[in-house]
């Protein structure tokens, strides 16, 4: 009765990391707010801080499911459309799904700097 106690006990400790290690990933990449709005709305006029959250939704949940996660900062923006457009198949996004995300990570990135060495949020949070 005892080994299956403390299994159980292993099992909660584990999924407890694992769900504290996700939420640091998820962290490290930026929230969408009315100045993002603006100005991707100055890009894509149908843009709006809605559609912004659907696609960082969508980077985080379809990208995430098979590599760590780019900070949008450090890739310049001219790099992100070849690289949605070469995952796009591998992660059966729709277009307006791959649209939704590359608005999202150019806009979230816009303040970094273009020639940024590459930071990956891997799923320790590192």
């Amino acid at each position: 009765m005892r080994g299956c106690f403390s299994g159980s006990i292993s099992r909660i400790a584990l999924l407890a990391c694992l769900a504290l290690s996700a939420s640091a990933c998820v962290s490290a990449i930026p929230v969408p707010d009315t100045t993002d709005g603006v100005w991707s709305q100055s890009r894509w006029p149908e843009s709006t801080v809605a559609s912004l959250s659907r696609g960082r939704a969508l980077y985080v949940n379809k990208c995430s499911g098979c590599h760590s996660l780019y900070v949008p900062s450090t890739i310049a923006a001219s790099r992100w459309p070849a690289m949605i457009e070469e995952m796009t198949r591998r992660a059966n996004l729709h277009p307006d799904e791959r649209d939704l995300i590359l608005r999202y990570v150019i806009t979230a990135g816009r303040s970094g700097p273009a020639g940024a060495a590459h930071s990956v949020v891997s799923s320790s949070g590192r």
